[in-house]
């Protein structure tokens, strides 16, 4: 049994959590539940995505998902938007409205934030 892990207490029953630093939490979007470390994984998946928000807003009486992605690699942009589309689909039901946007734009807008969102509700 390993000591930094489990201590000689009355606590001892209960396994020690660790974060690993990534984002929790889930929206609902037009019914669909949307967890966002689902999210994450589907996004970081793609080898060309470098970087990524997302933002629910509410237009023209409607949930609309936005997912802004900066790419590393741009092999064929077209192709990539529609993948991420259908999959995103798949996943989670819905299909959201891609932008590509350029290389550190997202880490600037993060850049002197105590607590960076990479899922923003702005309905």
């Amino acid at each position: 049994m390993r000591q930094d892990i489990f201590c000689d207490n009355t606590y001892k029953v209960f396994p020690l959590i660790k974060h690993t630093h990534r984002t929790a939490g889930f929206v609902k979007v037009r019914g669909n539940n949307i967890g966002f470390t689902d999210l994450e994984d589907l996004m970081f998946g793609f080898k060309e995505v470098s970087d990524f928000r997302v933002e629910i807003v509410w237009q023209n009486d409607r949930d609309e998902l936005d997912i802004f992605v900066e790419l590393s690699k741009i092999s064929d942009e077209d192709t990539l938007v529609n993948n991420l589309k259908e999959l995103v689909q798949r996943t989670f039901g819905l299909v959201p409205r891609i932008k590509i946007g350029n290389n550190g734009d997202i880490a600037k807008a993060f850049e002197g934030t105590f607590n960076p969102v990479r899922v923003e509700d702005l309905r």
